[in-house]
């Protein structure tokens, strides 16, 4: 059941890697190679992407990867390494014929803040422009304040260009066109289905246990597959092998504790954080404040925990194996006006992941593990209408990195994912089941991939990939996905075209057009495409020294798109005969500005787009904008020091409004026993709503001692007290002249709302 790769490497192919190899040593012949490993001199923790490169000489380059090694050739012994990092001191590192391999470097932690957004890779500004690819560290995590107090990754994310918000505080990703089922979300390589907590209120992850997100939007490996529009690598934190350390926090809306430490010390650690949501309690003091006003609408009954175990292995030779479990679980009950609905999600991961580093220059990676995503809802109106969604995903992969010293690179690899999807729904008069709908179905998704990185000069480089996609789902489709980059990067310019093709052979089936529990995924096959996108984009940069500069443009052009077909009913529908498929098109500019004076950092951010689609059975076939369609979006943060210890941030943004369906009448048809009225549409995404804007301001104050350090965040959030929309509904009143009228009406949630949030870590 378990689909498992054997590569198996044909003898006279055998003698062409050999002679490769041998080549690649002849041009070698010469230079002395150095390997080692870059530590944190305090916690005795992996430093990852850590440059280091030969004093006398600028042609000699190397990063350390996530266990913190590298690998250098240097002209002769001795010589000098100077190592760098934008969170420690720079270090030169002296070699000798004494000094013993591998090197053991311990860098000190430097005492300079670091922006909320860091691009590493030094050696190419147009490979890693912000606007095709966000990177997050554990040090920028820290300091982020977005939501109410707490570090949240998607928040940040979603300030960035070419991220639509599509509501105030709807967590999805809505990338460059496409909505939030079009994304490929991962912990330890391990995708998460599903994985927004309830309207975002609380950050996806638990920021104790992230040492890394990024975030691709264009110029995708050839590694990353079954997503149409951006790919999010989130990475835990490597617990420390020679030191235990704790941590505690709680803001107005969760609370947490994270422990880590050595089980064998400098072989095996141990990291285990747990994290609960008390919105229930945020929900009563709501009540109690606003409870007896005019139109009040009570807060959902939330509750949410997640735990995380991870540990963390060096058995030697070169290896590094990881084990991951992560838990997470969000209950939601809402009571009012007759109407009770209760839903249960979840998801659950387990992961491992081995690597292998072999003679400096390549490096081989195994993963394998499982992913479930659980949901349960009951909506009683006056009748039952239950439904169930379970996926269920197992994947493997396997992967070859390798390089030499004239700056090429290569990498190859295989996967498989098996994944097995249920949904179940039906309705309920009493104990009188009036109809139900159901599937199961069951997927492969397998294939090979490989990627080349090839430098033509210092300032020109040349990258492509392939991959190979074989899909069965009662039927075998194979795909063949191309990717090209190029690389410009001269003084202080740099600029990346690029060229994607991606699919996804599942979808999200969104009946509310953002991001709810009760979305649906389901398999491509059977009728249903495969989605496909060809993007296509090109990023410039310069940098003026104090002020950086980044602008682009994107075009892509998708087929594959699906939507429920107009007349589906929003909760009990078989998804096979409810979906129709189209296709779409989505261009746009995106600009952002970095201005660095030391006392004051200001970031502002500028999207400007279009994303339309074309359906047949939709409007007649006539083009319309999906709800998360939003032509303009702003984004301003400032942010500087009061003293060495005390910090401050504001941030602004303003979107057009989402686009939604209005209807434009009621029909009273019989149903169970009663009249039950049913929307009647004429046309579908047929009205924008009104644009949002708010303003969030924070202090941090920072402490740190030698064996403990303490961070308070306190803020203001929705300064000015903007009702921002988050999603429309429309209620039935009578009028004078006693006839019926459909009347529109916003669900504004956080008003003028103060928080706080203290983070304490001992040793």
């Amino acid at each position: 059941m378990v689909p498992v790769f054997f590569i198996f490497v044909p003898m006279h192919r055998r003698w062409l890697i050999l002679f490769s190899l041998i080549t690649c040593s002849l041009a070698a012949a010469g230079q002395v190679d150095l390997s080692g490993f870059a530590r944190n001199g305090e916690t005795g923790q992996p430093v990852t992407g850590a440059s280091i490169q030969v004093q006398s000489s600028s042609s000699s380059f190397a990063l350390s990867d996530s266990s913190g090694f590298f690998s250098i050739s240097v002209p002769s012994i001795p010589a000098s390494l100077v190592i760098r990092h934008v969170s420690y001191e720079l270090k030169i590192y002296k070699v000798n014929e004494n000094t013993e391999l591998p090197l053991n470097v311990d860098l000190a932690p430097a005492e300079t803040r670091i922006r909320e957004v860091t691009i590493t890779a030094p050696v190419n500004e147009a490979r890693d422009n912000r606007l095709r690819k966000i990177e997050l560290r554990s040090d920028d995590i820290d300091r982020l304040t977005s939501g109410f107090g707490e570090a949240d990754i998607i928040k940040t994310l979603q300030s960035l260009p070419g991220i639509q918000k599509s509501s105030e505080i709807n967590a999805a990703l809505n990338v460059r066109g496409t909505g939030h089922g079009s994304n490929m979300i991962s912990l330890d390589g391990q995708p998460l289905h599903n994985s927004y907590h309830l309207l975002g209120i609380a950050p996806m992850f638990n920021p104790d246990v992230v040492e890394s997100t990024s975030l691709r939007k264009s110029g995708f490996p050839s590694r990353s597959g079954n997503a149409l529009s951006s790919f999010l690598l989130v990475k835990s934190r490597d617990p420390d092998l020679y030191e235990n350390s704790y941590s505690a926090y709680i803001s107005n809306l969760s609370g947490g504790i994270k422990f880590e430490g050595p089980v064998v010390k400098d072989k095996m650690s141990v990291l285990a954080a747990a994290r609960y949501s008390f919105f229930d309690l945020v929900s009563d003091i709501y009540e109690n404040l606003h409870g007896e006003k005019e139109g009040f609408i009570p807060l959902p009954d939330y509750k949410l925990y997640d735990i995380f175990l991870k540990l963390h292995f060096l058995p030697g030779n070169d290896w590094q194996m990881d084990m991951t479990i992560f838990k997470t679980t969000d209950l939601f009950r809402y009571n009012t006006g007759g109407l009770k609905l209760r839903t249960d999600w979840g998801n659950s991961i387990a992961s491992l992941n081995m690597a292998k580093t072999i003679n400096g220059n390549s490096r081989i990676r195994i993963h394998s593990g499982v992913s479930a995503y659980n949901f349960s809802g009951e909506y009683n109106p006056s009748w039952n209408i239950l439904r169930e969604n379970d996926m269920l995903s197992w994947d493997s992969e396997v992967e070859y990195y390798g390089d030499n010293n004239r700056g090429i690179s290569w990498q190859a690899g295989a996967f498989s994912s098996l994944r097995d999807y249920y949904i179940h729904s039906e309705e309920m008069v009493g104990d009188t089941r009036l109809r139900s709908a159901g599937s199961e179905q069951r997927s492969l998704y397998t294939g090979l991939h490989a990627n080349l990185r090839f430098p033509l000069s210092r300032w020109l480089e040349l990258s492509g990939g392939l991959r190979l996609t074989a899909y069965n789902n009662d039927e075998i489709i194979f795909r063949l996905a191309p990717r090209f980059q190029v690389d410009v990067n001269r003084g202080n310019f740099a600029m990346n075209m690029s060229y994607d093709r991606t699919y996804q052979f599942d979808h999200l089936i969104s009946p509310l057009g953002f991001n709810m529990p009760a979305d649906l995924w389901y398999p491509a096959g059977q009728g249903i495409p495969p989605r496909q996108a060809d993007q296509y984009a090109v990023h410039f940069h310069y940098d003026f020294g104090r002020l950086e500069a980044d602008a682009g443009f994107f075009y892509k052009r998708m087929k594959g798109l699906t939507e429920l077909s107009p007349g589906v009913e929003l909760i009990s529908f078989h998804p096979v005969d409810a979906l129709t498929t189209g296709k779409g098109e989505a261009y746009g500019f995106e600009t952002g500005w970095h201005l660095d004076l030391n006392v004051l950092m200001v970031d502002m951010y500028y999207t400007w787009s279009k994303s339309t689609r074309y359906f047949d059975a939709i409007n007649n076939g006539e083009p319309f904008s999906p709800s998360w369609d939003l032509p303009h979006q702003v984004d301003i943060k400032f942010e500087g020091d009061v003293t060495g210890k005390l910090s401050w941030n504001a941030t602004w943004f303003w979107a057009s409004g989402q686009v939604t369906t209005m209807p434009t009448a009621y029909a009273f048809l019989p149903h169970g026993g009663e009249n039950r009225p049913f929307p009647l549409y004429t046309e579908l995404y047929n009205f924008r709503m009104p644009p949002s804007h708010r303003m969030d301001v924070a202090l941090q104050y920072r402490t740190d001692k030698e064996k403990w350090s303490a961070r308070l965040n306190l803020g203001v959030y929705n300064v000015y007290h903007n009702s921002n929309p988050y999603f429309l509904f429309f209620t039935l009143e009578e009028t004078e002249q006693a006839d019926i009228a459909v009347v529109p009406k916003k669900l504004s949630v956080f008003p003028f709302t103060p928080f706080a949030s203290l983070k304490i870590q001992w040793k």
